[in-house]
């Protein structure tokens, strides 16, 4: 499959993405969309199930429920080997600043020569920030926010206000809340335009930032699912440092 294959089609798909680790759920009905061509970001804390994920992106896992597609085909070990796909847990781990770097752009060189799609699970939201299009952030084994980048920070805003104002009065879904003893800092999923309509005199708006908008979703609170969100999907112990390819 060459770059000309892969233009315009989807390089990763889940439906309703489970995986079972005896009693506990590594995964939970991770549902997502990864078009060809994509720097993706993989954010989650230790047991958040990214690696749970990967495995089975790679066929080193069976899902115990739902459906995963890699270029349109069952992800399953040892087969579709040639397909632009590199898979990367925690590659920058270990490294030093300087390493990080020199390693990012050597895979940077790898996919703007072959049209590869990259999929890197890393806690260094740095890097994540300064290299992917297309985020997946992870916890308590579900997929919190998922899309491109540029998409999810213009859909999301943040705003001061006074410390008294419900969450209610907000205009849009609430994603964050910082308070203070006279103001409370707030990231929205909202638009512009609901966030004009609905602006008062005392609020202050501003940008979400890449890092601000990982934050904010790793910081909310465990439930079973979230309806909030656009996508839904702990793994157990083991390696966190690993470089897979298909």
């Amino acid at each position: 499959m060459t770059q000309d294959d892969t233009a315009g089609t989807v390089a990763l798909r889940t439906t309703g993405l489970s995986k079972r680790y005896g009693h506990v759920w590594g995964l939970r009905d991770c549902t997502l969309t990864v078009p060809a061509g994509a720097i993706v970001g993989l954010v989650g804390p230790n047991g958040a199930g990214k690696t749970t994920l990967l495995e089975m992106v790679i066929g080193l896992l069976k899902p115990t429920e739902g459906q995963i597609e890699v270029f349109g085909h069952t992800a399953q070990a040892n087969t579709a080997k040639r397909a632009p796909l590199l898979v990367l847990d925690e590659p920058v781990a270990s490294l030093d600043p300087v390493a990080r770097l020199e390693f990012m752009r050597e895979v940077m060189a790898q996919v703007a020569g072959g049209g590869h799609t990259v999929i890197m699970a890393s806690h260094v939201v740095s890097e994540l920030e300064r290299f992917c299009d297309f985020l997946v952030v992870l916890a308590h084994g579900h997929v919190q926010l998922v899309g491109p980048v540029d998409d999810l920070l213009e859909g999301h805003q943040l705003l001061t206000v006074p410390r008294m104002t419900p969450d209610a009065d907000l205009p849009g879904t609430l994603v964050h809340r910082t308070d203070s003893d006279r103001h409370s800092s707030v990231l929205l999923r909202t638009t512009l335009a609901a966030l004009a309509a609905r602006m008062r005199p005392d609020w202050r708006t501003g940008s979400a930032g890449f890092e601000e908008l990982v934050l904010a979703y790793l910081q909310r609170p465990a439930k079973g699912k979230n309806s909030s969100n656009p996508a839904q999907g702990a793994e157990p112990p083991g390696p966190t440092t690993k470089v897979m390819s298909r």
